[in-house]
Formats: structure tokens, C-alpha cells, sequence
């Protein structure tokens, strides 16, 4: 939620920007704010709503659940593979590196992208909600996905303890897809995109940077 707040804010307090001019550069790349503008608030109201107009102290029951008929667990080999070879022992500190690196895929790329455009010139607000406009977009399909989907979480599928008091909860069958892989893609592939079509020198570096922090992610 607290990632759903920042966008909310970032959204106003972008908006009030001159969304009607385009890149001094004029290399094509153009805010239009009859278009763009209620397609970021198509994008906040489709990551929000889902959560606001669903009930989460009700019975959540999976529709991906990863179990025979019987209830014994069949998770397919490449996810229980990777389960056994790559998950933390410690989980609590997987998330907060998770949350870390999340913020990097913003902050990287971003300040990369300042730097190969020559600075805070006209254009770069534009630019950013063009990138604001890609995450919300994105964040709405994630959110769609998951509610579609109902995939159990892996503490759920595991019933992990202290996490397995909230089996059956809302949280517990929203595993796919991931929330913070998608975000932090979209921020770096938008950033990087921008970056090319600008014709920027640096360019690369906004895409290594980017995706660099989102496959960390």
C-alpha cells in the first residue's frame, strides 16, 4: 500500500505541470495531456480499486493453488527447484532487500537518464509522467492479473508459520504476478525507452542501470 501511496502523490503532484508542451529537442517525444493524463488516472484507479472494492477479511480461496485433487501439493519443477535452491533463509530480509532494490530501479535509471539528457532542462517533467503514466499502467495490469489469477503465495502454499494465521486471507492468493518485479520493470524499460528515443548519449547506461536493479528485484 505504501507503494500505491507514493503514486497516488506522485500523480498530484505532477499534474499541475505544463502537460501540453513537448521536448524542446523536439524529437518526437510529447506529453499530450488529453490522452496521457486519463490514462495515468486509468492506471491509479486500476491499482487501487481492486483493493478498495474487494472485501479482505473474507474467505480468499485459490484458483492456482499448486495441489491435486487430493490436496497434495503439486508445484511444478522449475518453481519448486528454484524454491530449494535460491529461497533466503532469512524472508524477512529478502523483503527488505526486495523493497531496497525496488527503489534503486527508480532511482538508478532516473538519475542515469538526467545525466544523458544534460540536466534538468524543459521537457523532463513531461518526461517523467510519461514514466509515472508506464508505472501505473503497469501496477493496474499486475493488479488484474492477481485477482484474475489467485495464485497462492509461497507462505501460504507452505503455510509457513507466523505467516500461516493469515491463511485463506486476501494476501494469500495474490502471489502472480509479482507486484514489485513488474514495477520495477516498467520503470527501468519506460526510463530506458525514453533514453533511446531521445537519441541520448548515455543512453546504455540507462538501460544497465535500470535493468540491472529490476532483475535484482
Amino acid at each position: 500500500m505504501r507503494h500505491l501511496a507514493t503514486l497516488a502523490v506522485l500523480v498530484a503532484a505532477l499534474l499541475p505541470a505544463d502537460t501540453a508542451a513537448q521536448d524542446s529537442r523536439d524529437d518526437g517525444l510529447e506529453y499530450r495531456a488529453s490522452l496521457d493524463v486519463p490514462l495515468t488516472i486509468a492506471g491509479v484507479a486500476g491499482t487501487i480499486g481492486p483493493r478498495l472494492l474487494t472485501d479482505p477479511t473474507r474467505t480468499w480461496p485459490c484458483r492456482w493453488c499448486d495441489r491435486d485433487a487430493a490436496g497434495t501439493d503439486s508445484l511444478n519443477g522449475l518453481d519448486s527447484g528454484a524454491r530449494r535452491r535460491w529461497r533466503w533463509s532469512d524472508v524477512a530480509k529478502a523483503h527488505d532487500w526486495s523493497n531496497v532494490a525496488l527503489v534503486a530501479s527508480f532511482a538508478a535509471p532516473t538519475t542515469a537518464f538526467v545525466a544523458a539528457r544534460g540536466g534538468f532542462g524543459d521537457g523532463l517533467g513531461e518526461e517523467m509522467l510519461l514514466v509515472l503514466e508506464s508505472s501505473a499502467l503497469t501496477l493496474a495490469l499486475t493488479q488484474g492479473t492477481k485477482h484474475l489469477f489467485r495464485r497462492e503465495r509461497p507462505w501460504a502454499h507452505f503455510a509457513e508459520p507466523p505467516a500461516e494465521e493469515h491463511l485463506g486471507s486476501r494476501e494469500s492468493v495474490l502471489s502472480f504476478a509479482s507486484g514489485h518485479a513488474s514495477l520495477s520493470f516498467a520503470l527501468a524499460v519506460s526510463t530506458g525507452s525514453l533514453a533511446s528515443l531521445r537519441g541520448d548519449d548515455g543512453k546504455e547506461w540507462v538501460w544497465v542501470s535500470g535493468l540491472t536493479f529490476a532483475a535484482a528485484t
